[in-house]
């Protein structure tokens, strides 16, 4: 049992110094470096651990294509209009409220926002109501809490969201239902 252990250290060795190791795998050599310190299965834990964080999407509030005056500069509200209008009608099937939005901010500026109305409500900046500008995004609530609706405000107390029996539509802020349950606006590009 020593002399496999010496073995595999003289192999481990041997790769640092340049010299040839005794053959195999690349993972097989790796293995072989892990098993010296008895890690094979921390080893591999580790790996799929890394493997696992890597498969998350990395949500953004700055555009993730080239970089351009957007962050310094008001929305272009004809270029957003425009992608507004092309999902006006679209059935709530095809895109929820967060997706509706991601898709949007995505064509946009290529801001990756989370599909999470929850998580998309923590991660942009709180906007009082009066301060509402066009682009900003607007939550409703069911429980006085927590969001569970979201639109795109787009001026004169209108916004653009995904209605579940409506679809893709444009809605007044003053409206009984939504009046009632307005949570709070957000900015997603200042």
């Amino acid at each position: 049992m020593g002399e496999k252990r010496a073995q595999r250290l003289r192999v481990t060795l041997s790769r640092f110094k340049g010299e040839p190791s005794c053959g195999g795998s690349p993972l097989q050599e790796l293995l072989s470096v892990a098993s010296v310190r008895g890690g094979k299965f921390f080893l591999i834990l580790s790996f799929f651990f890394l493997i696992s964080c890597a498969a998350y999407p990395r949500y953004t509030t700055h555009p993730v294509s080239q970089p351009s005056s957007i962050s310094e500069s008001k929305i272009d509200k004809l270029k957003m209009t425009r992608i507004m209008e092309s999902y006006l009608g679209e059935p709530h099937s095809n895109y929820d409220c967060s997706a509706l939005v991601r898709q949007v901010y995505l064509r946009y500026s290529g801001i990756n926002l989370p599909p999470d109305t929850k998580k998309l409500f923590l991660l942009v900046k709180k906007v009082e109501k009066e301060e509402l500008s066009f682009g900003d995004l607007v939550f409703f609530t069911e429980d006085g809490l927590s969001p569970f609706h979201v639109g795109i405000y787009t001026g004169n107390n209108q916004f653009v969201h995904s209605s579940s029996s409506q679809g893709v539509t444009i809605s007044s802020l003053d409206e009984k239902y939504y009046a009632r349950r307005f949570l709070g606006g957000r900015r997603v590009i200042p």
